[in-house]
Order: C-alpha cells, then structure tokens, then sequence
C-alpha cells in the first residue's frame, strides 16, 4: 500500500484497505515519479517526434469583437480543440472544433487539416496550410463570444460532428447543440431536448437576490437539438472538398421547451442549414449513402441507462473515456472524474456487458486519457498531467499491470484569452491512429494550435523496455 499512501486521497487508500473492489488497472509507479519534476519524473521515450500542423491566426469575427459574425477563413479563430482524426487511403484527416475565442462558443464551427502519407507508411506531408485546411461545417448561426454567460438575445447554436468512412466514401454526420439556461442541479446540466423541472432552471444564474447571494444557479446547461445533417466529401484536383449538398434530417425546430413554461424561439439557421434539403428527398443511390449505419465495431460493452457517470465511491462525475482490450477479451474503460481530479478511474466487463461504476486506480492523470493495444496485444495508455502540460505512456503486458512508463511531451506556453481557455497549457485531448508501424497522436496545444506526435513501435519493443 505505500505507493497508494503516497500518490492516492487518504480516504481512496482507507477503502481498499477495508476490500473495496480492487481496481482492474494497477500501475506500478516507476521511483522517480513526481508530478512536480520536469518530466514527471519519468524517462524520456526514445525516437518520437512531434509537429504543429495548425496555428491559427488571431479572428475578430464575433460581433462583440467588432465583426459582422462570420469567419474570415479556415485558417482563422484561436479556439481549437477535441481533435479526432480518420485515415483515407493515403490520406489522414485530422478536424476539430474552431471558435473565434471560446468552448463552445456561439457559432462554433469544424475545420479540418490534411496530409499525404508517404509510401512507407512513415511521414505525412501536411503541405500548404491555406490549401489544406478546410470547413468541414461552417457556423450554423453569427459568431458570438460565450462570454457573459448570462448574455441574452442572440442564438447560443454550434455545431458538432464526426466524419466518418462509410463503404469507400467520405460522409460527415452532424448535429447542433446549444449553450442555453442554468440549473442548481448538475444532473440537468446536459439535455436531449426534453424540458426541465420549473424549480431546476434559470434563464440567468441566480436570477433572484437570495439565489445570488448562495451562487446555486451555477451550472451552464447543454442541449442537444436535431436536426441531424449528413454531407459526402471527396478529394478532387488536390484538394478535400464536398461531394454532395449538405441534407438535414428534419427541419430545424422553431422553438426549444426548456420547461413546461418557457420556451426559447430558435431563429433559422444560416446557409446552409437553413434551407438544406432533406435526406429523404435525396436521388436514391446518395440517399442509401447519406442513412448507411456506419459499420458496427467489435462488440463492446455499454453503459445501462443512467449509469455512465456512476463511481464505485460514490463521487459521480465520470467524463470522458478511453478503451481498451486485453488478450482474453475483457474490455477495460478509464476514464476521469471531475470531482476528483489525479487519477484515472476504471472498470472492466466482457461484450455485451454492462460496465459497473467505475473504481479509482493509483493511475496518475487528468482529463481525456487515450488507450488501445500493440499488434503483439501489449496495452498502452497516454495519459495527461494535471494542468495539462505534460503527455505520458504507460505501457503492459496483460492490460492489468503498468509496469513500464515513459514522458512523451511537454510543453507550457502563454495563450491568447478565451473561455475554458486557461493563460497557459500544453497537450491534451488526444486522438490515436494506428497508421504503419507507429502510433500517431492528434491533439489540441493549449486549446490553440493542434499537433502530431508519433510514436514508433520500436520504441515500445519489449527489449527497450525500461523498468520502474
């Protein structure tokens, strides 16, 4: 139990000295950690390499910056974040959320960068950043800054979306959210359209003087609003570009409930949303394309309705995830808790399962870890520092026991102002390809620029591994 008394809360080490269930991930925490040595404490990994493929240019699109709403170009807008990243033929996309200054803010948008890859499998070729960025989706409604959370009177809509490879093509599924309303109840804080409860909602925090005082009306709520969207795009002439008209699902809701009262008018939307035509009226060969499920993956385990914040000690803030598979076939999910932040939490269950409420693990970590398996079926797992400054891979034989670590990248610069945008940051959000013979890593920088790491595979042969 030493290394749980030094790394762990008092009260985590006092559960599972008392046979609380016995986390399904253990780290064996290598001597030099700390993390408050450059580096963590940890060796360096041997022959990675890491690239900015994107560093935006300063935008004043949103109206309260003097601008008329609308973006001056792909490349604009100092906001980008939730990096993924999908390979296409010799071709690898990486998108993002772009806003001018904000998460999430009014008007956010998808852009996409790409890049060739060589004929060994071992170098992309980003070229000309004006000729290889893209919108994926262009703002659905005029670019706002999120701040004041309690501002009024213009449409709070932004966009989200994955693109995905469905039978050879490339096809973008999309869908709208809106920042909109307070609850004092963190449960309500993410809705699917349904009204909430009269007493849990505000229109502003703290509307009265007694709430005020209390700051109860504190938590920003999300909703998830249809339609759905769906676009084709295609690489023509050297450059990505769409190959179909953007179609919606429906047409967009007039109005939102937000409690058997109170409704919120939703304006329309803009080009191309507005009067986008609808699937179902599509010829039917792009129709058959448009509403293709996406191939169904491995079977996986879920989550029982209501159940995926749930933690074993009771602290039931789970976010953010990452799986991975071990060599009997037990899935195993780690994801962070945000009202305990510094260690991943996990759970494991076989296909078809549900998981259980996750347990803590002495698996140091911040926000959104990555994981997956070697093709010799080693388990790895990069993981964030707190503060987010720092990325480390962790690496195990049998999904169960870390026993090897490594310091992947640091980085800890000054950025410009935004909200959820801290003055400083490093990596995060990571997204990971298995492309050739190494890993590649997509991620946010500060929530400003975005960059690619990668990984060899020698660098993880078992013969350069360094113990604890």
């Amino acid at each position: 139990m030493t290394f749980l008394r030094r790394y762990l809360p008092a009260a985590v080490v006092a559960s599972l000295a008392l046979g609380a269930a016995e986390p399904p991930v253990r780290w064996v925490v290598p001597s030099g950690f700390d993390p408050k040595r450059p580096a963590l404490g940890l060796p360096a990994l041997p022959g990675v390499s890491h690239e900015v493929i994107y560093a935006p240019v300063p935008s004043r699109a949103a109206i309260e910056s003097g601008g008329d709403g609308r973006y001056e170009s792909a490349l604009h807008g100092t906001y980008n974040h939730h990096t993924r990243a999908v390979r296409f033929g010799d071709k690898v996309i990486v998108y993002w959320t772009n806003h001018s200054d904000d998460e999430n803010g009014p008007g956010q948008r998808i852009v996409a960068r790409w890049g060739i890859l060589d004929a060994a499998q071992g170098r992309i070729d980003w070229g000309d950043p004006a000729a290889r960025t893209v919108e994926l989706a262009s703002a659905p409604v005029p670019v706002h800054r999120r701040v004041p959370l309690e501002a009024t009177g213009f449409d709070r809509r932004y966009v989200r979306g994955d693109l995905r490879v469905i039978e050879g093509r490339l096809r973008f599924d999309g869908g709208f959210m809106l920042n909109q309303g307070w609850t004092d109840d963190p449960r309500f804080r993410m809705r699917a359209g349904e009204p909430v409860p009269e007493e849990r909602f505000r229109a502003v925090p703290d509307a009265d003087e007694a709430h005020a005082r209390e700051r109860i009306y504190r938590y920003d709520m999300f909703w998830t609003l249809g339609p759905t969207f769906r676009q084709l795009w295609e690489f023509t002439g050297g450059a990505l570009v769409p190959a179909s008209a953007l179609h919606l699902q429906t047409d967009p809701p007039a109005s939102l409930a937000l409690t058997a009262t109170q409704r919120l008018a939703l304006p329309a939307l803009l080009p191309p949303y507005g009067k986008a035509p609808k699937v179902a009226e599509a010829a039917p060969a792009l129709r058959a394309l448009l509403e293709r499920v996406p191939p169904a993956e491995a079977a996986r385990p879920h989550y029982a309705p209501g159940t995926s914040p749930l933690a074993a000690d009771g602290r039931n803030a789970l976010a953010h995830r990452a799986e991975f598979r071990r060599r009997d076939g037990t899935w195993v999910i780690l994801r962070d808790n945000l009202a305990r932040r510094g260690h991943y939490y996990a759970a494991a269950a076989r296909a078809g399962e549900a998981y259980p409420p996750a347990v803590v693990t002495n698996l140091y970590g911040d926000v959104m870890p990555a994981a997956g398996e070697l093709p010799d079926g080693r388990v790895w797992v990069l993981g964030n520092s707190i503060g987010r400054f720092d990325f480390f891979l962790t690496l195990s034989d049998d999904g169960t026991t870390f026993d090897r670590s490594w310091h992947v990248l640091h980085i800890n610069e000054p950025w410009r102002e935004g909200f959820a945008k801290p003055p400083r940051g490093g990596p995060q959000y990571p997204h990971v390809l298995t492309i050739g013979n190494a890993l590649w890593v997509f991620y946010s920088i500060g929530k400003e620029r975005i960059g690619v790491t990668r990984i060899p595979f020698s660098s993880l042969a078992p013969a350069a591994a360094v113990a604890p």
